[in-house]
């Protein structure tokens, strides 16, 4: 086995042999820190929009994946919600807009969203 340093002097040496890129060697806190401040996106739970009296709703999707099912729960809530509208993150998670603040305790409610990580509870 290669270990973590003799992989990072490997890869260090690797990219500085391309042309025109600089070899960057960080320690492994500092990619950490680096990677939860620069780009980082919280996108799941309540928002506040422009629109008075909307919101936003970032729920979470395990990895990714949904089942069929699971794909026509999430169009049930956003024909209830947000007039049918749906969108999807980078990440793979699903963000209802245009939801009315008051519906949100309702929307909160819901079966389905018992079963994902929606950090609306």
């Amino acid at each position: 086995e290669m270990g973590m340093d003799k992989f990072r002097d490997t890869v260090a040496s690797d990219m500085a042999a391309v042309k025109g890129v600089d070899a960057v060697v960080f320690e492994a806190h500092q990619v950490q820190k680096e990677a939860w401040t620069h780009g980082h996106r919280d996108l799941l739970g309540v928002h506040e929009q422009k629109q008075a009296g909307k919101v936003w709703v970032g729920i979470h999707v395990p990895v990714g994946r949904l089942s069929a099912d699971e794909c026509d729960a999430i169009a049930a809530l956003a024909d209830k919600y947000s007039g049918g509208e749906i969108r999807f993150t980078v990440e793979q998670n699903v963000l209802l807009p245009n939801v009315d603040k008051s519906a949100v305790e309702s929307l909160r409610a819901e079966p389905f969203l018992s079963s994902l990580d929606s950090r609306l509870s």
